[in-house]
């Protein structure tokens, strides 16, 4: 069992809704579609505050990009669901403006847990390699103390994710997951090598007659 260190994040809306098209969502870490997923938990975040900087994922296959200071703490009991003195990473110095990842080669699929959002309602939009949004997901405005939510996307060709949230509100993130899809080999037509070798062969008695 991962022992939870967590993100908490201040955010303002910066990408509008509209014209996005809600998906149907994956909503349990068990999901079939992430089987083989990577998992970043970000317990590997050191405990010094760090500023609009891009993080990268432990085993190098993501970033998040985030444009406001953070800062690991004790949480003391801030979410009870997550456990008193449990380390965190928790925004200062104003509303985070963004807060991304980016994916090395595009994915299949990702989830996380988000929760205690009771400023507002937090949606996570994905992109294609493009820059156009794809399919959105949306965590609906619960309560500082509420339950963990795991939710998700399952479409091909994602290659980023935006998490966003409006009023300010602080939120907490964890166990971010996406499954990486495979590099694509583009199979040498079936003919070609036979056809590679009579070109030499050609070239090679030009020059001998030469």
């Amino acid at each position: 069992m991962h022992s939870i260190k967590a993100i908490m994040l201040s955010a303002t809306t910066v990408v509008g809704m509209s014209g996005v098209a809600q998906a149907a969502t994956i909503t349990s870490a068990g999901d079939t579609a992430l089987i083989g997923a990577s998992f970043w938990g970000f317990e590997e975040l050191s405990a010094s505050g760090f500023v609009s900087t891009t993080i990268s994922s432990p085993d190098s296959s993501a970033t998040m990009a985030v444009g406001n200071p953070v800062t690991r703490y004790q949480s003391q009991g801030y979410a009870p669901n997550i456990g008193t003195g449990v380390a965190s990473i928790r925004t200062s110095g104003g509303p985070t403006q963004a807060l991304e990842f980016t994916f090395y080669s595009t994915i299949s699929a990702f989830g996380l847990n988000l929760f205690a959002n009771d400023g507002s309602n937090w949606d996570a939009i994905a992109f294609d390699a493009t820059g156009l949004a794809m399919e959105s997901v949306r965590w609906t405005q619960g309560s500082a103390t509420s339950s963990k939510q795991f939710q998700g996307i399952s479409r091909a060709g994602i290659a980023r994710v935006f998490l966003t949230g409006g009023n300010g509100d602080d939120v907490i993130i964890d166990d971010f997951t996406y499954v990486l899809e495979p590099a694509v080999v583009v199979p040498l037509p079936a003919g070609l090598p036979l056809t590679l070798t009579a070109l030499g062969g050609l070239a090679w008695l030009r020059r001998r007659r030469g």
